[in-house]
């Protein structure tokens, strides 16, 4: 009995609490219809505590959103054919602040109701309680994830890409939106641009779309700018990437992606920015379904699948090629275990620099560098021709770094001196120095302890601290923008470390990923 009166309260709160959300549509005197399920913030707006986004919604250009702490947004799913799935785009010019804590983060979530369809008042949420107790990655044979649109920032910083489809060079339209205009266009010549503010976000469940084959990603950052802060950004659940980055300057640190149905951390067009401190979590659970089962870990192009032939014909990138993809990276952790192929693919002239980060339960030729000769856009006249000559004239770094390979999996011999294949990264020439090639797990807390470090499916059951003194032979940081960080990968050292994705992540609320580091919270052999 006092079972069933436990759950009947429950199911009146959630309802209570459905009953009292805001709907972001029309009637609201910041809020102009534009019909089709589209809706433009005309004025600037504080989102009250709880919101739900009925269709596209833009912030328009000189408009400030603002998002408090411990806000919940909600987007509609697409319930029938026609329905165009709730959705948050800043638009150039708009500016957006949304700065939770690490004990009150803001959640973008589903406003999905108990049956998978479009929410009306007064229908309990599917998602109803996001703060204590999220989704988890699937429900019996359903993923959760295609249950709403996405967070998109567009902004004014250079690109690559040429005229073909707004007709000014460096500009384009953002993937996965029904109408192509102003409101969905990026790119520019500011590379300090700001979209404004975005700190302890976790945004779920993501990934409906309106045409397919253009989806919206968990988070997309599109020619966005250094002058925007980016950092911790938890993705959760996303029915295609994690964070897809097209050209841009913007600046991340802090950052957890899980449970995506194609890429965690997809860079495309020429993006120049930086980045400290990525954990890429991949599903490993058995009959994970297609839409959370996690296609690969990253996907690194210095252009987006343009083929030679098209460069003159459609103007698909500028006539320089420039800006080439060069970012800055250091402290990635990738645990690969359970991705669908290939984890890493690096192509098409990518560049920049890769610095003392961690690649766990690599697949056998799982760390792919794709020489994409005459198809390379580069290779029409515009500087190197191919990935390769990159590495080779020290215009992509990649050292420090470990390599592990997963059960039986030798990464040394995948990535072994052939300097035709992936084997530039051995340590064979000037750009890869001091990586370091390893099977099976010898860094993590459950090789010293026999503890458990990656089983999704169990309390405290993901950790993925490095043992004390596991890494060395460092790349110090090098700018204003990164922090020193003793070791390699995206987790300090030590039992008695935090990890900052305590406290507002969807894997640390649910219990599975630990709160500390390697003798804290940990699961016992």
């Amino acid at each position: 009995m006092k079972v069933n009166t436990i759950i009947i309260t429950s199911a009146l709160a959630a309802m209570t609490a459905a009953s009292a959300q805001t709907v972001i549509n029309g009637s609201l005197p910041e809020v102009n219809a534009l019909g089709s399920g589209q809706f433009e913030i005309i004025s600037n707006y504080t989102f009250p505590s709880e919101v739900v986004l009925e269709g596209t919604t833009y912030i328009n250009p000189g408009v400030t959103v603002t998002i408090n702490a411990g806000s919940i947004v909600r987007g509609q799913p697409v319930e029938t054919t026609g329905d165009i799935p709730g959705a948050l785009v800043v638009s150039r010019g708009a500016t957006l602040i949304a700065e939770g804590t690490a004990t009150n983060p803001i959640i973008f979530t589903t406003a999905a109701d108990s049956g998978r369809g479009r929410w009306t008042s007064p229908e309990a949420f599917l998602d109803a309680s996001p703060k204590t107790a999220p989704l988890p990655p699937f429900t019996g044979t359903v993923g959760n994830s295609e249950l709403w649109g996405a967070l998109t920032l567009c902004g004014y910083a250079p690109t690559n890409r040429g005229t073909a489809t707004t007709g000014v060079a460096g500009e384009a339209y953002v993937e996965g939106f029904p109408v192509n205009s102003a409101r969905n266009t990026y790119g520019g010549i500011m590379p300090n641009d700001s979209s404004g503010s975005l700190r302890y976000l976790s945004i779920r469940h993501t990934g409906n779309t309106v045409v397919e084959g253009d989806e919206q990603q968990g988070l997309t950052l599109a020619g966005v700018g250094a002058g925007t802060v980016i950092e911790n950004i938890d993705i959760y659940c996303s029915g295609d990437d994690g964070i897809e980055i097209f050209g841009g300057t913007a600046n991340l640190r802090n950052v957890m992606i899980s449970y995506v149905s194609d890429d965690g951390f997809d860079l495309d067009q020429g993006w120049t920015g930086n980045a400290q401190n990525i954990f890429v979590l991949a599903s490993n659970i058995a009959n994970t379904p297609d839409n959370v089962k996690t296609g690969s870990v990253a996907e690194w192009d210095g252009e987006d699948g343009v083929s030679n032939s098209s460069v003159d014909a459609s103007g698909a990138i500028t006539l320089t090629g420039q800006p080439f993809t060069a970012p800055t990276m250091y402290n990635f952790t990738f645990f690969c275990e359970g991705v669908d192929s290939t984890a890493v693919t690096i192509d098409t002239n990518f560049g920049g620099n890769l610095f003392n980060s961690i690649f766990f339960a690599l697949p056998a030729n799982g760390f792919s560098l794709a020489d994409t000769g005459t198809g390379n856009p580069q290779a029409a006249g515009f500087g190197f021709d191919s990935l390769f000559d990159r590495l080779n004239a020290g215009t992509f770094n990649v050292s420090s770094n470990t390599f592990i390979g997963g059960a039986g999996v030798s990464v040394a011999a995948d990535l072994g001196a052939n300097a035709t294949s992936d084997g530039v990264i051995a340590n064979t020439v000037g750009a890869c120095q001091d990586n370091t090639f390893a099977t099976g797990n010898p860094l993590f807390y459950g090789a010293a302890a026999g503890g458990i470090f990656n089983s999704q499916t169990v309390a405290n059951g993901v950790n993925p601290a490095p043992l004390t003194g596991a890494t060395s032979n460092l790349v110090a940081v090098v700018g204003p923008f990164f922090e020193e960080a003793p070791y390699r990968g995206a987790f300090s050292q030590g039992s008695a470390s935090t990890l900052w994705t305590t406290g507002w992540t969807a894997m640390n609320i649910r219990g599975i990923l630990v709160d500390a580091g390697n003798a804290a919270n940990t699961v016992a052999p």
